[in-house]
């Protein structure tokens, strides 16, 4: 079994793609993808068309992402939310924006992927491990565990998912929680 791991940076993400098709050039095709932060976006995109067509799909996503795409509003803005006590500098509305429009329309869950994938994130509260899709159930919805896995402390407001409030959780977290599970599958590729 073949996985590929995508962590997590802004910047990282669209030089995951390029890394993405020299794997695919080299004949080397993932059976399981990870991603946290910019690299569930990018676990998602490929788990959810499962070719080597999702780099160019992956690419045009990641050159129509600008700053303010993402980042809305000046500073202006941001101490106006500080100020109204709101839990972070930028609402989360256009990042959702940016997951939801690019990605596959008949991909809703991750029962719809056709690689298997799982997207990391953490609960706020208690600062443990979240792994979607969960164990028997993969009714999850990809774009707001996506948003999730993406949304970076104090600047997106944390996602509620099942009365949890869950934000951005380090790859590095997840192998060392996941052991048994990873170690299974050689070989393993990180694209950092």
């Amino acid at each position: 079994m073949i996985a590929i791991a995508f962590t997590g940076g802004g910047n990282r993400g669209p030089l995951q793609v390029g890394a993405l098709q020299a794997l695919f050039a080299h004949n080397i095709f993932p059976d399981l993808v990870v991603g946290t932060s910019a690299g569930a976006l990018n676990a998602v995109y490929l788990a959810a068309d499962g070719t080597a067509a999702a780099t160019d799909r992956l690419a045009a996503v990641w050159r129509s992402a600008t700053f303010s795409t993402v980042y809305p509003g000046n500073y202006l803005q941001m101490a106006w939310r500080f100020l109204r006590g709101e839990d972070s500098f930028y609402p989360s509305d256009k990042l959702r924006q940016v997951i939801a429009t690019h990605l596959d329309p008949l991909a809703r869950t991750y029962a719809d992927l056709k690689l298997p994938c799982y997207i990391t994130t953490a609960d706020l509260r208690t600062n443990q491990l979240w792994l979607f899709p969960a164990e028997d159930d993969k009714s999850a919805p990809l774009v707001d565990t996506v948003l999730a896995s993406a949304s970076v402390p104090g600047l997106h407001p944390p996602v509620n998912y099942a009365g949890t409030q869950l934000n951005v959780i380090k790859l590095r977290i997840w192998f060392s929680q996941t052991r048994p599970f990873y170690s299974k599958t050689r070989p393993f590729y990180q694209i950092n």
